[in-house]
């Protein structure tokens, strides 16, 4: 089945990702169910575990697979990028639900399965009966992937599949296409928003030549990365709000108010604008009342209750970056990873981040968000025995053969006490 010459995406949301011979996971094919207790794709996920048992690398596998999806299938395909891709035997698959509808075709339910990593030939670690796609109320699979041989070649895989080379050629005749808003709901296409543990606002180079110019990356595209900010004034959280002022479209403003409604509020200070002379953005601490202007002096007669994004605590700068980046990047079908969500973050701030995550699923109906965390407070937040409206929630606690075989032996010794109880009760 080819897909038709006009797309809407509906839906878009990871339902299993499969995992083999990748860091941790080495003595099994470890399987992650993605979705929530009835079934349905999550859409606020939680990956938990203790350091080292391989949260980190179900978030990059993620997010390279969807990387995939903006390559171009009619040339050999790249190396992925990602040490446990291109190098030894690890190979994962990642299958995505997908609701679209086309001029030809009414509203369909898809999977899609993205293969990537080692292989001598075409392998899919997860197979989908009707039985299983049924499921899910899917009447389509689909496939496309990238694979390594031995000898070190990368060749697609799936490229009988026309409709999977329909739905990257659509993907990739929009890279760089104009997103019409901050929080875009309207722009339909599929993008993933990674931040990694390593997150930070540098310092921009004294040197760096600063200018109204196009960050790195604008507009639309199916992956963004987002690790340290400023090392290049292009890739800077400067140039970005400097370049949303200069579009005078609207963005500036809704960037400000969405960094000191989410980040800021009851902090006392606040997102208070750009130093045009300077070409930087001013935290304001004098008060958390926001007073927009076009232009704010940092420095104002040793007013030193002004200062750089740069200078702000780790806890505020991981937020400040988050938060102004999925603004501007987001499409109606967004994918957002957080690894280590907690990191920096006061106990008391952990809790609200995930309240205020929880609230952006809610409000956007395309947003689907999955957190890596070893945070109790994170852990409880997530509140799984009480039902959220909006919220598909769900998690997974990443756990070694021996700990789940002792856990189960611990959960069979309680049953069988707890029944001799209840019958001696009898």
């Amino acid at each position: 089945m080819a897909l038709g010459n006009f797309v809407l995406l509906h839906e878009f949301a990871p339902i299993y990702l499969t995992i083999d011979r990748i860091g941790p996971f080495q003595d099994r094919l470890e399987v992650f169910d993605l979705s929530d207790a009835q079934g349905h794709a999550s859409n606020y996920f939680l990956i938990f575990g203790f350091n080292g048992r391989g949260k980190t690398h179900v978030m990059e596998l993620m997010a390279h697979m969807m990387g995939i999806l903006g390559k171009n299938p009619d040339v050999p395909p790249p190396a992925f990028g990602h040490e446990p891709l291109d190098k030894g035997p690890g190979r994962a698959q990642w299958d995505i639900l997908l609701r679209y509808s086309t001029d030809s075709m009414p509203s369909r339910t898809a999977v899609l399965s993205i293969f990537a990593g080692h292989s001598e030939s075409e392998t899919w670690l997860k197979t989908w009966s009707d039985t299983e796609l049924a499921e899910f109320g899917a009447d389509e699979h689909h496939r496309i992937g990238i694979m390594r041989t031995s000898l070190g070649r990368y060749l697609w895989v799936g490229l009988d599949d026309r409709w999977s080379l329909g739905f990257i050629d659509w993907i990739r005749n929009h890279q760089g296409s104009s997103l019409d808003g901050f929080m875009s709901a309207s722009f339909g296409l599929p993008t993933l928003l990674y931040f990694s543990a390593y997150r930070d606002v540098l310092p921009i180079p004294h040197e760096a030549e600063r200018a109204a110019v196009s960050p790195r990356d604008w507009n639309y595209q199916p992956l963004h990365i987002f690790r340290n900010e400023g090392k290049e004034w292009q890739d800077s959280l400067d140039n970005l709000l400097v370049w949303l002022a200069w579009l005078d479209d609207g963005r500036y403003e809704a960037a400000l108010e969405l960094i000191n409604t989410y980040v800021f509020r009851g902090s006392g200070k606040h997102l208070a604008g750009i130093d045009r002379q300077k070409l930087c953005a001013v935290i304001d601490c004098a008060s958390e009342t926001p007073r927009y202007r076009r232009n704010i002096l940092l420095e104002n007669q040793g007013d030193e209750r002004k200062h750089r994004l740069d200078q702000l605590s780790s806890g505020e700068k991981s937020l400040l970056q988050l938060f102004l980046r999925l603004g501007v990047h987001m499409t109606s079908n967004t994918i957002l990873l957080i690894d280590e969500v907690d990191a920096h973050l006061h106990v008391d701030w952990q809790a609200r981040i995930a309240q205020r995550l929880k609230e952006l699923a809610q409000d956007n109906a395309g947003l689907s968000i999955f957190l890596t965390s070893h945070s109790e407070e994170i852990m409880k937040s997530a509140a799984w025995e009480y039902p959220e409206n909006g919220l598909r929630k769900n998690g997974f606690l990443i756990e070694t053969p021996e700990e789940e075989e002792r856990a189960r032996r611990i959960q069979e010794e309680a049953r069988r006490v707890y029944g001799q109880l209840d019958q001696e009760g009898a």
